[in-house]
């Protein structure tokens, strides 16, 4: 059955091709075949409204819907136009195969991003596993900018020479790099001990004490030896710790150009 682009089932007539369909079956003793397509200029294969609105629609000029089965499996398959989704029985290259005989994925071909809602990922919990969660629901690469910081007054004003840092988190795990360097330091009346802040997440509360991550380069303090840090539990900073322990405070700062190089990378976990 066809309805034609101007006349329709019902004629000319616009308002009999107004047909408000709440099913549609189609039953045959050979394999069935459903194509939805328009000819025209413009405009949408499928579209899918509300209440006179549009929420969606279901391809275009450059992407089709097809429905097939070929004898061992039944699937979805959403494909470039000028290419067939399927060729003797086959996925090829720019198609999709939701569904086979078993309502699993077989092949899955895509060209665009896979988005999840919030709180949503790729569930691995089908395989073994002791751990409280097997969902993989984020994953993120980026910049953030390391500081000096301390535990109680700030100092007065710090000029960087350079500050840059790179993370990745996977999951909860977060790996940050950093690399930075002040100008001028003007300690006034700075406390309390040194701290590297500015981090991309705020550390868990999982993170162990004793969490430390080495230091690749440590060069014009005042003093002290800054060779290890550790990240703060429910903070954005990392502590600084010299190799036996001891955690450095803000006097080793040196207020000099071209002081207090440092940098390093660590591995932490978020809540």
């Amino acid at each position: 059955m066809t309805i034609k682009q101007l006349g329709g089932v019902f004629g000319r007539n616009p308002e009999f091709n107004e047909v408000d369909v709440k099913k549609i079956s189609i039953e045959s003793s050979v394999q069935p075949s459903l194509e939805i397509n328009n000819t025209g200029s413009d405009g949408d294969i499928l579209s899918i409204e509300k209440n006179g609105s549009a929420v969606g629609s279901l391809g275009n000029f450059s992407t089709r819907l097809y429905i097939e089965s070929d004898g061992d499996a039944t699937g979805l398959l959403f494909g470039a136009a000028d290419v067939a989704p399927r060729k003797n029985g086959a996925n090829i290259s720019d198609s999709v195969s939701l569904g086979n005989s078993t309502n699993k994925f077989k092949y899955l071909y895509l060209t665009r991003n896979v988005v999840m809602d919030n709180g949503y990922g790729i569930d691995f919990s089908a395989t073994a596993g002791t751990g409280t969660s097997e969902l993989l629901n984020d994953y993120e690469i980026g910049q953030w900018t390391p500081t000096y910081t301390t535990t109680g007054t700030d100092f007065d004003s710090i000029t960087y020479n350079f500050q840059h840092g790179e993370y990745v988190k996977i999951g909860q795990m977060v790996w940050v790099s950093f690399q930075f360097r002040t100008t001028a330091v003007t300690v006034g009346s700075a406390s309390g001990n040194l701290r590297i802040g500015g981090l991309p997440f705020t550390v868990g509360n999982q993170n162990a004490g004793d969490t430390v991550g080495p230091v690749g380069t440590f060069k014009s303090f005042a003093s002290g030896s800054p060779e290890v840090v550790s990240p703060v539990n429910g903070a954005t900073q990392m502590q600084v710790v010299s190799q036996d322990s001891t955690i450095q405070d803000y006097s080793i700062i040196g207020t000099g150009s071209n002081a207090n190089w440092l940098s390093g990378n660590i591995i932490y976990l978020v809540n």
